[in-house]
């Protein structure tokens, strides 16, 4: 069984998680949703998040 730990996303964070969302981007593009194919959410959309608290 593995633990899961959540904690709030780190400026430092944004290495790890830009992959993500572009995969993410692809995805849903793949799967012909419209969502994210904007170019939103890109890096500074993330950092304002993170620097927000809402990351």
């Amino acid at each position: 069984m593995s633990l899961i730990y959540i904690r709030q996303a780190a400026k430092n964070d944004l290495e790890q998680i830009m992959p993500i969302i572009d995969e993410a981007k692809k995805f849903l593009k793949e799967e012909g949703n419209p969502q994210w194919q904007s170019g939103y959410p890109n890096v500074e959309t993330i950092t304002a998040d993170i620097e927000n608290g809402v990351a």
